[in-house]
């Protein structure tokens, strides 16, 4: 997590900036990703993006290959639904402010060493909904599960402690506009207790 937060924080100061996340093991499936990337925002006016992936081994198929559907139309609950916010994951920069720098922490207090994709996504997808998290189901990075030193070989039951407990945590009001991100150069990023109110919509 904490890489992450380190990775944004060098990127563009530009809220409308599109953050695209990518671990640097795996590897972009067709030359044409960040260009499709680029085409569904601007085609469906979306404030982040989610699937698809394949696995670099064959053997694996269907729903363990990386070809996740998509969450079903009006979808709130994200913390209880099966999970869907898979990669590739990108977002604009303003939406990513908006997040609590605690959420991104484990109940220790640390920055979360694993799992971190379902501590950004899942906010995020709740200020969203389904209306402006858009699914791509063309498959457009490569995900390398023959690596031995995978999260999932090596920390899984790490992974699923913290699944649980971000599951538990206070889920985030539905945005019905882009409104109110708060520039890390003016301020830093919003507390819990800064918010700017929102109001709930089906957008």
């Amino acid at each position: 997590m904490r890489n992450l937060i380190a990775g944004v924080e060098r990127s563009g100061t530009d809220p409308e900036d599109i953050i695209v996340v990518l671990d640097g093991d795996d590897w972009l499936a067709t030359p044409d990703a960040l260009r499709i990337v680029a085409e569904t925002y601007e085609q469906y006016d979306c404030w982040m993006t989610y699937g698809s992936w394949i696995a670099d081994e064959a053997r694996w198929q269907g729903i363990q290959r990386g070809m996740w559907p998509a969450y079903a139309a009006g979808t709130t609950e994200f913390r209880t639904a099966e999970w869907r916010g898979t990669a590739l994951r990108t977002w604009k920069r303003w939406l990513w402010e908006r997040i609590d720098d605690r959420d991104f922490r484990d109940f220790r207090g640390n920055y979360f060493a694993v799992t971190e994709d379902r501590a950004a996504m899942l906010p995020m997808l709740e200020m969203s909904g389904t209306g402006r998290a858009r699914h791509i189901a063309e498959a457009l990075m490569v995900y390398n599960r023959s690596n031995p030193q995978a999260c999932g070989k090596t920390r899984y039951g790490e992974m699923i402690a913290n699944a649980h407990y971000l599951a538990m945590r206070r889920p985030y009001d539905r945005l019905n506009k882009q409104q109110c991100w708060t520039s890390p150069f003016a301020g830093g990023r919003i507390s819990a207790a800064g918010k700017c109110p929102v109001m709930n919509s089906t957008v």
